[in-house]
């Protein structure tokens, strides 16, 4: 309806402004109305990051742990809270005694945000300068994490990373107080895993399985409904780095529930035999790789991307969930920062947004050329430099067994830098890298 003319008589007439009583009355009341209003909302809108002032926690309607809750096996599979497959995709830290400055709230939050990664992998070395030098301090360390992942709905794998000696019954005892102490603080929380050995080598699968049987329960004791990753024989190869297969496993499971086994791979040096045993594991036992480099199985040399892809695509098909080594600058072509403080180029992403574009049929099916997504200027932003050119290769090496020595070098070359060495602020960016990774991109 057409409203009324406006005349004087409509006019309203003026009411005195409030006394200053009632106008700090009406302050209060409208600051408890905006607080209350406030906790209503929901925790990924209220708080800004150090990712930009206008950053929230997160980007996404809801984050992975909102979506996914309290993780369960079901079957062979990896489920959320409602029983449905889930595949987790996400990154590793390099030992935390050699850059932990890499992992500061400005890189977790372009983890989470911008390459939206669903999972973090905390590892922990017990040796080469690692937990047995100092047991609280890299137990505050890994708490740390925990926390900083957790606020951001990230799932997080508590990774004690045994590699040398490769029997995880000889660190049995600091592996004890070690979880002990994790599931004492986290046993409330529904977003963390235990992967309660990094890479068992040299020793039998019954080994590791008695290994496991003590430590589950340890764990278990604190928080009963906890996911556990156990290791497997020949660096997490389900044995076939020392000649054997997954059947020693499938024939001789863990005695525990909630488990899954973990495989381990690099796409230039594990070809074949190790991407088939990996599918046949897939399809008898619960299976995790939480580790995976598109290099060579030192975690350096040229990226292999064509095989990298046959790999995740067998993932994707199967939703095994996958974890990329790793979010450092080591001097290895692994890391994701190139060292030093200058910025220059991006390398790849965690998990992008788009798909890359392939050369195959398929998503990832195919090498990606370098102009697949734009590079631009990035950096680690806590004491590392930025992410490394993402150099792309046609073709694949020739296929070779890891050998009979330890994953990858037992240290960082040259020696390890302090952690108080000058970086720059700057967020990581997307591009290249495991160029893979980006594969199985979700918008």
């Amino acid at each position: 309806m057409t409203p009324a003319p406006h005349t004087a008589s409509a006019c309203p007439t003026p009411h005195p402004k409030p006394g200053p009583r009632l106008a700090a009355l009406l302050t209060v009341l409208a600051g408890a109305l905006l607080l209350l209003l406030t906790a209503a909302l929901p925790a990924t809108a209220a708080r800004p990051t150090g990712y930009g002032a206008d950053v929230p926690i997160t980007h996404r309607a809801a984050t992975p742990v909102d979506a996914g809750g309290r993780l369960q096996v079901c079957g062979t599979r990896l489920c959320n809270q409602h029983g449905v497959p889930v595949q987790l995709r996400g990154m590793s830290t390099h030992g935390t005694q050699w850059y932990a400055q890499c992992l500061t709230d400005a890189s977790l939050d372009a983890l989470a945000h911008d390459w939206r990664a669903d999972v973090l992998r905390v590892s922990t070395y017990v040796q080469e300068g690692g937990y047995e030098t100092d047991p609280a301090h890299f137990t505050a360390v890994a708490d740390r994490l925990i926390r900083q992942a957790s606020d951001r709905g990230l799932y997080v794998i508590v990774d004690w990373h045994t590699l040398t000696p490769g029997d995880p019954m000889a660190n049995l005892d600091r592996a004890t107080r070690f979880f002990t102490d994790i599931t004492s603080r986290h046993k409330d929380r529904v977003n963390v895993l235990y992967e309660i050995a990094n890479e068992p080598n040299g020793v039998s699968w019954s080994r590791i399985k008695e290994y496991a049987e003590r430590i589950i329960p340890v764990i278990r004791g604190n928080d009963p409904d906890a996911l556990v990753l156990v290791g497997t024989r020949a660096w997490s190869s389900f044995g076939v780095s020392e000649g054997a297969d997954e059947s020693e496993v499938v024939n001789d499971p863990v005695d525990a529930a909630n488990i899954m086994y973990t495989f381990h791979f690099y796409a230039a040096s594990h070809r074949d035999e190790y991407l088939a045993a990996l599918s046949r594991a897939a399809d008898r036992i619960p299976v995790f790789v939480t580790e995976f480099g598109t290099q060579n199985y030192a975690g350096e040399g040229a990226d292999d991307f064509a095989m990298s892809g046959r790999y995740l695509n067998l993932m994707a098909q199967k939703k095994i969930s996958w974890v990329n080594w790793n979010y450092s600058d080591d001097h290895r072509s692994g890391a994701v920062f190139t060292p030093g403080p200058a910025p220059r180029t991006a390398r790849g992403p965690a998990r992008g947004r788009s798909s890359p574009q392939a050369s195959g049929s398929g998503t990832g099916s195919g090498r990606r050329t370098p102009a697949a997504r734009p590079r631009r200027a990035g950096t680690c932003p806590a004491g590392a430099g930025p992410p490394r050119p993402g150099h792309l290769t046609a073709g694949s090496s020739p296929r070779t067994r890891r050998p009979p020595a330890p994953h990858r070098p037992s240290s960082p070359t040259p020696a390890p830098r302090p952690d108080t060495r000058p970086c720059s602020r700057s967020p990581p960016a997307r591009s290249a890298a495991a160029a893979a990774t980006a594969a199985g991109a979700r918008a």
